[in-house]
């Protein structure tokens, strides 16, 4: 049996990279070896995405991070981070810091918005915005992964109606991004609207064709044989 690690994956309650390192702890001293946890995150996720990613070798996407130590001796060696290669791009550490402090600076910047936000609905939220960009049209209310994990927080509560709000708001403020069309149809698979779930599963296809996940959601709402 094959395991994957995932737990960055669209999870509202985890910061992307430093919880796959968590994971990878955690998998460790559950029993794995290093070897096979960071085969969860390589290899082993590569092949079930069929992406090709998570290999070195050649052809594969062009995405590694390289360390400071060897983790197959101690997982924990993969928090020591030099630089990582992305889609062909060299970051070295210190522009990956100088990110990190970019990015909470942009979250303390939404901190207005996202403080008006409660289990039940974020309409206040929304009057805070209308009355920012009624000043500036164009001015910082969110990121983008801001307000989608919003619309993924609403479905972990079971709220769909907002979510699907927080999604339309999503797509609206950031039109060109496939993962905002992918958190509008998963609110209205939820609320079990179906044309509008497929309708915004092409948009993100259209967007991020490649998608193997998308194309397998399309033909799983596909209709069948009469």
């Amino acid at each position: 049996m094959r395991c994957l690690a995932g737990s960055d994956a669209m999870n509202p309650g985890a910061i992307p990279g430093f919880s796959l390192q968590d994971e990878l702890a955690h998998l460790v001293t559950a029993g794995l070896t290093p070897y096979q946890a960071l085969r969860a995150a390589t290899a082993n996720a590569g092949e079930f995405l069929g992406d090709g990613s998570g290999r070195v070798v050649a052809g594969a996407p062009a995405e590694l991070v390289l360390l400071a130590g060897n983790p197959l001796e101690d997982i924990a060696r993969t928090r020591a981070i030099e630089g990582v290669l992305v889609r062909g791009r060299w970051l070295p550490k210190d522009e990956l810091e100088r990110g990190l402090k970019d990015r909470a600076a942009e979250y303390a910047r939404e901190e207005a918005f996202m403080s008006r936000i409660t289990r039940t609905g974020f309409a206040g939220a929304l009057a805070y915005m209308r009355e920012v960009r009624a000043r500036d049209a164009h001015a910082f209310v969110f990121r983008p992964e801001g307000v989608e994990a919003l619309a993924l927080l609403f479905a972990v509560i079971g709220n769909h109606a907002e979510e699907r709000k927080a999604a339309e708001l999503a797509v609206a403020e950031f039109p060109e991004r496939w993962t905002a069309w992918t958190r509008l149809a998963e609110a209205c698979s939820g609320l079990g609207d179906g044309a509008a779930t497929r309708a915004a599963l092409e948009r993100a296809r259209a967007l991020h064709p490649d998608d193997a996940r998308l194309a397998r959601a399309l033909e799983a709402l596909a209709p069948g044989p009469r």
